[in-house]
């Protein structure tokens, strides 16, 4: 029964890391389309998951959260200031993800919109809703 139990979570793990790391690759091929230069940084315990940049002077720290589907983002609210966000919706096999592309001090400046009342809880979460109007919004990143 332990080793079942055990069996499950380390595939729980390792479908989440599968998850994540889907979302950066695709990410960071988008970026490559725009002609940005990227590097991916590996790991669990890494401050920020990709570095982008046009300009050597200018790097954009982006962080990358994504989901299978539609649901709500776990997004430490200390965590924003200073990083650009995509949240990515990878959908089904075959339909292409979905990307909602936004800086940490436009969420920052409007918590409760983004947070509503998850703001202060445990486990603050940023719902796919507040973020509709920031679809395929790369370029805040030029």
């Amino acid at each position: 029964m332990e080793t079942q139990l055990s069996e499950i979570i380390t595939k729980e793990i390792f479908d989440k890391q599968k998850v994540g790391l889907s979302g950066e690759f695709f990410v960071a091929a988008e970026l490559l389309k725009r002609n940005f230069q990227v590097s991916l940084t590996f790991g669990n315990a890494k401050a920020v998951d990709i570095i982008a940049f046009k300009d050597e002077l200018y790097p954009k720290k982006i962080q990358v959260k994504t989901l299978r589907t539609h649901n709500a983002y776990t997004v430490d609210k200390n965590k924003l200031l200073g990083n650009y966000f995509v949240f990515v919706i990878l959908n089904k096999i075959g339909q292409q993800p979905i990307f909602y592309v936004i800086d940490g001090e436009t969420i920052n400046a409007n918590l409760r919109r983004f947070y509503g009342s998850s703001i202060d809880s445990k486990r603050e979460t940023i719902n796919y809703g507040s973020l509709k109007i920031y679809k395929d919004n790369w370029k805040v990143l030029e």
